[in-house]
């Protein structure tokens, strides 16, 4: 039975925070087989609290406090997944404390779509796509993972599982594009496996926390390094073929 290390920044949701782990306990068939590491700022009180006292799951959750920064992908997500262990992260799984998992045994359902699709890959370096209700930011976009898996190989091999460059939004486009041009990238799509609240899809108003989110996306994609289209064109081409040579010298 494959491990799910489920990584979940946050930042004053406690409420948010609730819902999301109360909908994992819902839905998943082996609660024992989950790992949530909920990252949270070192200012934030509210979190810290609710850590404190929130209630005994079947699943193990794990707290990390740290300074905050506007690097949601590099200093959380990928910051998250190199805590985990490899006993904990069979498959490392981006999400956020605005999704609420819908599908009753979805663990299941994902492992073995993901065993299947690795039986001809025994190096097991592949990207997943998770159907998730939020619409593409623009429909001549390919659909593309809100909230991507990889397997611990992948995150082991490149040594991250957001673009690090890419403060938060569009990295997981990034994702997709290197995934998907390598033939290493699968889609679970059959189904909306999960809720995602707020304005993406017109479900909540901007709080506090998206509103900086917002702010922080506008201001540094003015920045060459940080800007979505500059990796697009400059930093994924060289990241694919990269990694197409390695395959190649694996195979």
């Amino acid at each position: 039975m494959k491990t799910f290390s489920l990584i979940v920044p946050t930042r004053e949701r406690v409420a948010s925070l609730n819902q999301y782990l109360e909908s994992i306990i819902n839905t998943v068939k082996n609660p024992k087989r989950i790992f949530v590491r909920v990252i949270y700022d070192d200012d934030d009180e509210q979190t810290k609290n609710f850590s404190l006292n929130v209630k005994q799951y079947p699943f193990k959750i794990y707290w990390h406090k740290r300074g905050r920064s506007d690097f949601i992908n590099e200093d959380y997500y990928n910051f998250g997944a190199k805590q985990c262990s490899s006993e904990d992260s069979d498959y490392l799984f981006i999400n956020a404390d605005d999704i609420r998992f819908l599908i009753k045994d979805w663990d299941s359902i994902i492992e073995t779509k993901v065993e299947e699709f690795c039986k001809d890959k025994p190096d097991r370096l592949v990207g997943i796509g998770i159907k998730d209700d939020t619409p593409k930011p623009n429909r001549r976009l390919p659909d593309f993972p809100c909230f991507p898996l990889v397997t611990k190989e992948s995150l082991k091999h490149f040594g991250f599982v957001l673009n690090k460059f890419v403060p938060n939004w569009g990295a997981d486009y990034l994702f997709y594009l290197l995934y998907n041009e390598t033939d290493r990238y699968l889609s679970i799509d059959d189904t909306i496996y999960m809720q995602h609240l707020g304005v993406h899809t017109n479900t909540l108003p901007r709080d506090k926390t998206a509103l900086h989110l917002k702010d922080v996306y506008n201001t540094l994609r003015c920045n060459q390094v940080n800007n979505i289209d500059y990796n697009r064109q400059h930093i994924i081409p060289k990241q694919i073929e990269e990694f197409r040579e390695y395959l190649k010298g694996i195979s």
